[in-house]
């Protein structure tokens, strides 16, 4: 019995070191808890995929989300998503822009708004019909295909950037 003890102590002791690991687990940076640790889904409410905006230059601070849905006659549609992904929030933008660079050039395509809700005309959802743009979407991340979206929030230039597109169950095309 004497000679479990020692081992019994360092089990303990590595499990009050190890802690739990949860998402109120403190951060490297000063013992703050770790801003990221919420959970995110993948797809956003309107079958889609997420994308996070941040401020130009400036870090992410997940104020607001892009979801993105495709379907095979090249129509792209966008969302404006809050901070979570999952409600809709309106912006008086004329329109909602995608820079896509392939084979040294660039090309910035145009969504336009689809749903004034307001009297100030605020919209959420921007569509474009344009079979090149989401041949280029389907291709980010293969060779040196690259897409960013960019949109005003109540004045605010935000951008995020495009990930290499996965197919999945479900998926409108």
């Amino acid at each position: 019995m004497i000679r479990s003890l020692p081992v019994a102590l360092f089990f303990v002791l590595s499990l009050c070191l190890a802690g739990c690991g949860g998402p109120n687990k403190p951060a490297q940076n000063g013992g703050k808890p770790d801003e990221h640790a919420h959970e995110h889904s993948h797809e956003g409410p309107h079958g889609g995929h997420l994308i996070e905006l941040a401020e130009p230059g400036k870090e992410n601070k997940e104020e607001y989300h892009i979801e993105w849905n495709h379907e095979e006659s090249g129509k792209v549609t966008v969302w404006l998503l809050d901070g979570e992904g999952k409600k809709e929030v309106p912006t008086t933008a004329d329109n909602v822009l995608i820079d896509v660079t392939a084979g040294g050039k660039s090309e910035t395509f145009e969504l336009l708004p689809l749903d004034r809700t307001t009297g100030e005309k605020a919209a959420f959802k921007f569509e474009v019909t344009d079979k090149g743009l989401l041949g280029k979407l389907e291709t980010v991340g293969v060779g040196d295909v690259a897409a960013k979206v960019r949109v005003k929030v109540n004045g605010t230039a935000y951008e995020g950037s495009f990930e290499k597109h996965e197919e999945h169950a479900g998926h409108k095309h």
